[in-house]
């Protein structure tokens, strides 16, 4: 029997070395066919999945993985992804609403222009993930990790945000009108133009945040960290009792006796 020489050896070795990652990253076909059977799909093998427009409406998926899945325009409305994977998976467009994303891993993923209306990403992590243009009522983002998130122009009035930290998060020119950031870690983020009319940042880490622009009548910052923040120039009906200033004082000029 003809035995190959060593140089050939090493080449189907670094052959199939270099295979291998593949296969092992793609989808499980035998998880994909029970998804587009109808099925649930708990802690299903989609990694890297195709599932752009496909309806997964009030399906179970908690636990599945989905990294890298594509996801754009799908609805996804109902769905419980509570504990999935889906770290740099693409969202853009999605149906969103009332869908459960307690505890999962968004790291990186891509959700703009998705409608997030009655969403919950409850301690989801979420870092640097693309919000851009997401939009929706009702949304929990309650003790989620934002840091160095993207919601430009994103549309969330009345928003839960309490408990959240996202530091370097952006929120230029959002709507966030009635939201509650009470209690968050938002140190250096950027709230440039946005409308936080009657929002409440009681008790916020905002420590060099800029919010510039932005308009903040009827808004409570009491016992905020605003500690070289960069305030709107005008303030007026904004509620600073007890909060750390830019300069380090501590404002109590809107404190009620």
């Amino acid at each position: 029997m003809r035995r190959l020489s060593t140089a050939a050896c090493l080449a189907a070795l670094a052959m199939a070395a270099a295979l291998a990652p593949a296969a092992a990253d793609a989808a499980d076909e035998a998880d994909l066919a029970r998804l587009r059977a109808g099925e649930d799909c708990v802690k299903c093998d989609l990694l890297d999945a195709d599932l752009s427009g496909l309806s997964l409406k009030g399906r179970n998926l908690g636990g599945a993985f989905l990294d890298r899945a594509n996801l754009r325009g799908a609805d996804l409305e109902g769905i419980n992804l509570s504990g999935a994977s889906l770290v740099a998976a693409d969202l853009r467009e999605a149906n969103l609403k009332g869908a459960e994303f307690i505890i999962a891993n968004l790291d990186n993923a891509i959700l703009a222009g998705a409608d997030l209306s009655g969403a919950n990403f409850e301690a989801a992590r979420m870092r640097d993930v693309d919000l851009k243009g997401v939009h929706g009522v009702g949304v929990s983002f309650t003790r989620a990790r934002l840091r160095a998130s993207d919601f430009t122009n994103a549309r969330l009035a009345g928003a839960d945000f309490s408990r959240s930290q996202g530091p370097a998060a952006v929120f230029h020119e959002a709507d966030l009108e009635g939201a509650n950031f009470r209690k968050g870690g938002y140190a250096g983020a950027q709230f440039t133009d946005a409308k936080l009319v009657a929002a409440d940042f009681w008790g916020t880490d905002l420590w060099k945040a800029d919010l510039r622009g932005a308009a903040v009548a009827g808004a409570d910052f009491s016992g905020a960290h605003l500690r070289i923040a960069k305030l709107p120039e005008r303030r007026d009906a904004a509620v600073f009792c007890r909060a750390t200033m830019p300069d380090g004082s501590s404002n109590v000029t809107d404190c009620k006796s």
